[in-house]
């Protein structure tokens, strides 16, 4: 009777055993086929047979995910991990939910419990790194970045992201190497060129902005770009496209930016546009009262357009403003010279003498010849000497034929 009872039990545990098999391996079965319901019973026999089985939890949390039933997901993951809390796919799913639903204390705890078990599992570093980073805590977002990259992340965010805080933090160089590790894994990551475009700008890699910011205008076809373009071809001296580019901020987007008509114009002077250079000096200053600069191109503009009056206001102006900047002496008192007024002209080069470090021969040479005209010879020669002396020929030639 004893051995009955043994054969009873076993034959019983067998058939309880191979039920709930045949209901989970059903259920794995009809998960593959997206039969999602009829799954989701199987499953509930399942545990109505064995309460302690946590895959079946954790798979009813799987189906509830992908129907977005996100509560009801959550809740299954957590009783498969209060039956075997070493059940690191359980943690993995109600981590990325957590992540989905914005709640990253949680999400981030779970990547914490994910990675513990499997230090090598790239995407909890990944998200659990975006969830610091967002939450402005850049140096543990930088460790996982890292740590993503040791695994071989392929994600063109975590290096798009790390750049960011580097470039934050003033790290230029590393900055531009992972805008480069982000295009090198998404090449139309376009917001990356963009930066990477600009940092280029900023190191005056004029000829690697330009390539950047060109493709980034795919995307990012505004006022900022286009002007960093023009500003690094006028930085590379290629003044046709610069002018181009200038041009078309100025007509598109109707710019404010001073240094675009600045800019433009001295592209147009050194074309020999001087109208046109004129004109985008005076716009230049329309826009900033106090551009110096521009005050000084526009005179030098007016001077070589014959204008001498409008020069001269220009030169007034400039020396107003400052003061201690010889140049304009210079050009005011050659101005007094060709209009033979000779003693403006020997107090503005005596001016510029003082306040110029190396001064040029012409200054000395002129206001030598200004000495002459009012019969101080003395003088004249002295300056005719120091000209001569800086290797101004027609100087020699003046100081010999005047001074014995």
């Amino acid at each position: 009777m004893k051995n009955l009872t043994l054969l009873l039990f076993f034959i019983t545990s067998s058939l309880f055993s191979q039920t709930v098999n045949f209901y989970y391996d059903r259920a794995q079965d009809r998960m593959e086929k997206h039969e999602y319901d009829a799954a989701i019973k199987d499953l509930n026999e399942v545990l109505k047979k064995d309460k302690h089985f946590y895959e079946a939890y954790h798979d009813l949390g799987v189906i509830y995910a992908i129907k977005k039933q996100k509560l009801e997901a959550i809740k299954y993951f957590d009783k498969a991990i209060k039956e075997n809390g070493k059940y690191y796919s359980a943690y993995v799913n109600r981590a990325n939910l957590y992540y989905e639903m914005g709640k990253k204390k949680e999400a981030a705890s779970d990547f914490a419990s994910v990675i513990a078990k499997k230090p090598d599992y790239v995407k909890a570093y990944e998200k659990r790194g975006f969830i610091y980073y967002s939450n402005g805590d850049y140096a543990k977002a930088m460790n996982d970045f890292n740590n993503a990259e040791k695994y071989k992340s392929i994600n063109p965010n975590v290096y798009f992201k790390r750049a960011k805080i580097n470039q934050k933090n003033g790290n230029i160089d590393q900055a531009i190497s992972d805008y480069s590790k982000c295009l090198a894994k998404k090449s139309d990551y376009i917001k990356a060129l963009k930066e990477r475009g600009e940092l280029y700008y900023q190191k005056k890699d004029y000829g690697h902005a330009i390539a950047d910011l060109k493709m980034a205008k795919a995307d990012f076809d505004n006022q900022e770009v286009n002007t960093l373009i023009a500003h690094s071809y006028f930085q590379t001296h290629d003044l046709d496209q610069a002018i181009y580019f200038y041009s078309d901020v100025i007509t598109r987007f109707r710019t404010h930016d001073w240094e675009v008509y600045y800019n433009r114009g001295m592209a147009y002077l050194e074309k020999e546009n001087y109208l046109a250079a004129k004109n985008d000096f005076t716009k230049s200053i329309a826009h900033k009262k106090d551009n110096y600069n521009a005050y000084y191109r526009r005179a030098e503009v007016y001077q070589k357009m014959k204008k001498a009056s409008s020069a001269m206001r220009d030169y007034n102006k400039v020396i107003q403003m400052n003061p201690k900047d010889p140049y304009p002496f210079f050009e005011r008192g050659k101005h007094y010279w060709d209009n033979k007024e000779v003693d403006h002209c020997i107090a503005d080069l005596t001016k510029y003498i003082k306040l110029s470090k190396t001064p040029k021969p012409e200054a000395y040479y002129l206001r030598g010849a200004s000495y002459y005209l009012i019969k101080e010879k003395a003088k004249a020669c002295d300056d005719l000497e120091s000209a001569k002396e800086l290797g101004m020929k027609a100087a020699k030639d003046m100081h010999y034929k005047i001074c014995h």
